[in-house]
């Protein structure tokens, strides 16, 4: 089974629009700039013109952030050469990794600076996960899933999670006895929740060259104060993605994120609160008392631009401008919102990046192949909705034709002569006919059902083998990956994230299986 990809218009689980930009769907166009392709990215480095300035005061504030990681020196240097791109992950700073999903972005990332490298030796490629440090969605972070567990990280801490203590955590370590000391030390001996996941996503991945960016940083802050005052004096980005989403919503998508009149939030100590104009010279940080005039709004900006915190449709630009960006890679939401933004990108003249999903993947172990070839399916067929498939395992294996097609043929004939004698003797019987013929359809679907429970019933112990293996694979009737914390599968072999790594392809855009 290793190797096996399974398209994703097939697992039932992607939108129409997701799957429309994976198949290069013309309507997707207006709305990107290039397709992911590693074709294209000779011709994103030429659109990426990133100064020497804006190098210089990426890798100081960089070699700021890794004060304590002395040995990644050289590869933060390497982004001083006008030869070196990113290509970018972001993700929240969920405890203990949160997810699987996680270690599949970071390693879509390193793995696809792996193959750019490898076909265009000319240039340098740093993979980067950028730290949602200013989330303040603490809710979202505070929990990771093994099989029936649920672990909590109790917390009345508020504001942005990357400046949050995680030394309370300890609560889970205590409850979690075969913890790895990797992720007890990251936690212990970390001043925030930022260094914590910097910490335990440098043990996993310490031999990739992954940088993890901090955007919670006054010196990159200060770059971006020319978008602050576009934003809050002057609202053009809200103008510019409205715009494009009438285009899109005009094209059939479906827009996913809403753009405020200001899209920036107040940041300082534990509070993150959106700025609102309340009148044309006062500002005021929604549910506190705190206010500024107009200049004294510009002030605040130019002084301390380290407190104005992008929602989320400021944080791409925010990343794009400040990092010699090619790619982003997201989910599947991510990559449809991106799309949201493309009208602001080309009014700010910010080269929109290559929208590069992360690899999807589920994991299966030996045992589960084993259990899986005694059903006689497949795994893709294990994708469909579970009433399909206890029809689909009734209909395999019995002795009897569940379809009904020709009954349904031979009763409905009968309907369709009278509609026609209707026809030439009394048209008025033709809508009652008609109703009696619907009524009767739903009861034949009724009945042609309990034939198939019947069945069901019968192979009721061959059948539940089949679901208990689907409910180990997709937890919750959902994708293992949005679920099932990695631990569960680190625990038994620690060699895991490297097999991940062997398996996982970046631009082999469908479902990949993870065979342990």
């Amino acid at each position: 089974m290793e190797g096996c990809c399974i398209p994703f218009e097939k697992t039932g689980f992607f939108s129409n629009t997701f799957n429309a930009y994976i198949n290069n769907d013309p309507s997707v166009k207006p709305f990107i700039h290039r397709s992911p392709s590693i074709e294209n990215f000779p011709e994103q480095i030429k659109d990426k013109v990133f100064s020497k300035a804006q190098r210089e005061v990426l890798v100081n504030s960089l070699k700021n952030q890794y004060e304590k990681y002395p040995s990644y020196t050289p590869q933060i240097e390497r982004l001083l050469d006008e030869n070196t791109f990113t290509v970018t992950t972001g993700h929240q700073l969920n405890i203990f990794t949160g997810p699987l999903y996680f270690i599949y972005k970071i390693v879509t990332v390193i793995e696809a600076a792996k193959e750019l490298k490898a076909k265009y030796p000319q240039y340098n490629f740093v993979p980067v996960y950028w730290m949602a440090s200013e989330d303040h969605d603490f809710e979202e972070i505070s929990y990771f899933c093994i099989k029936d567990k649920k672990y909590v990280w109790e917390n009345d801490q508020t504001g942005a999670v990357g400046r949050m203590n995680p030394k309370n955590i300890e609560a889970i370590l205590d409850r979690f006895k075969d913890m790895p000391d990797f992720f007890k030390s990251a936690y212990q001996n970390a001043e925030n929740l930022t260094e914590a996941v910097r910490a335990y996503t440098h043990y996993l991945f310490e031999k990739e060259g992954l940088i993890c960016v901090d955007g919670d940083d006054v010196d990159l802050k200060a770059s971006f104060k020319s978008v602050m005052k576009k934003d809050i004096f002057e609202n053009l980005p809200h103008q510019w993605v409205e715009e494009n989403n009438q285009k899109m919503e005009e094209a059939g998508f479906k827009t996913q994120i809403y753009a405020r009149p200001i899209n920036f939030f107040y940041l300082k100590g534990e509070l993150r609160n959106r700025i609102e104009q309340i009148d044309e010279d006062t500002f005021q940080v929604v549910d506190t008392a705190i206010k500024f005039s107009k200049a004294e709004m510009e002030a605040e900006i130019e002084n301390h631009p380290e407190r104005f915190s992008p929602n989320v449709v400021l944080r791409p630009l925010y990343q794009e401008m400040i990092l010699p960006n090619l790619s982003y890679t997201g989910g599947p939401a991510e990559v449809v919102y991106w799309f949201q933004l493309k009208e602001l990108f080309d009014q700010m003249e910010v080269p929109f990046p290559i929208l590069l999903p992360r690899n999807f993947a589920l994991v299966i172990t030996e045992d589960q192949q084993r259990k899986l070839a005694k059903t006689g399916f497949s795994l893709e067929e294990l994708f469909q909705a579970e009433h399909l498939l206890k029809r689909e395992f009734a209909e395999r294996n019995t002795d009897y034709d569940l379809s009904f097609e020709a009954e349904h043929q031979m009763l409905f004939q009968a309907y369709d002569n009278l509609l026609a004698k209707a026809n030439e003797v009394d048209v008025t019987l033709i809508g009652h006919i008609e109703a009696e013929k619907k009524r009767l359809e739903k009861k034949f679907a009724h009945t042609s059902h309990k034939f198939v429970k019947a069945e069901q019933r019968r192979q009721q112990e061959s059948l539940q083998h089949l679901l208990n293996l689907k409910y180990e694979l997709f937890p919750g009737g959902g994708l293992q990956e949005r679920r099932e914390n990695m631990l569960g599968f680190y625990l038994k072999d620690s060699s895991f994230v490297e097999k991940v790594h062997q398996t996982l392809k970046p631009f082999e855009l469908s479902f990949q299986v993870i065979s342990i």
